[in-house]
């Protein structure tokens, strides 16, 4: 019996069925905690995830898995590619057809990177999912890159990361929650990441200089600088400090 790789709640869900009906036996408990910490996973990363648009390259087998599961958390697969023109990608999405829209999805089972880099071109990604030969593409364009699958060359003991059934799913889900928080920070104006990293810094120097209207100034650089700094411009401006 052939399956899909078993990444996300509903092909898990399938594998331990398939064993189930060949051992006689229900899924073990352990099993059963898994699927229960998975689903509460979801729950808290849905609000960093849903809706984000990723570009997925791999083995077929593999980034039909990913293409299902990404689905299955409310992000939306834009482009999906393989490199082996073996037809096994279209086949894999094919026999799922129902729980996969394929109607904005620039596929391809034949690309290399440059194939890849163009057809990204035309589209807003936020997210790239796949092996670390990709790692040059993702960062010319400044996008974060989720590595999984084979090769992963750039991390240390990424052979030995399960990315299969609830538990290999759960440690996928936390790594793009936490690629995904990352970015959005990076969207965050300089000025205020300058405000809450470097803002600590500047103060003891202002205090000991004690320039005229200070909180004036701190005012003038961003207004979060206020909330960022709040009580050491108090101890500066207060008097006999």
């Amino acid at each position: 019996m052939r399956m899909s790789i078993p990444i996300g709640i509903k092909a898990s869900d399938c594998f331990f069925e398939m064993l189930a009906g060949l051992s006689g036996h229900k899924m073990s408990e352990h099993y059963a905690c898994e699927r229960g910490r998975l689903l509460d996973a979801y729950a808290d990363g849905n609000k960093y995830v849903y809706g984000k648009q990723v570009a997925l390259f791999g083995d077929e087998d593999l980034v039909a898995a990913l293409m299902l599961w990404c689905t299955e958390i409310g992000m939306k697969p834009v482009v999906v590619t393989t490199g082996r023109g073996s037809k096994r990608l279209w086949e894999e999405l094919t026999k799922n057809s129902a729980d996969v829209m394929l109607d904005d999805v620039t596929l391809c089972d034949d690309a290399d990177f440059d194939t890849i880099d163009s057809m990204m071109q035309t589209q807003n990604i936020d997210l790239c999912i796949g092996t670390s030969k990709g790692y040059r593409l993702a960062r010319a364009r400044g996008i974060p890159l989720v590595r999984v699958g084979f090769p992963v060359h750039d991390r240390f003991g990424a052979a030995r990361i399960a990315t299969c059934c609830y538990q290999g799913t759960l440690t996928l889900m936390i790594a793009l929650s936490m690629r995904c928080l990352k970015r959005r920070r990076l969207k965050v104006p300089w000025v205020t990441v300058i405000c809450k990293e470097a803002l600590w810094k500047i103060i003891p120097v202002l205090i000991r200089a004690r320039p005229p209207c200070i909180a004036a100034f701190i005012y003038r650089l961003h207004p979060l600088a206020i909330f960022s700094a709040g009580s050491a411009i108090v101890a500066t401006i207060a008097p006999g400090s």
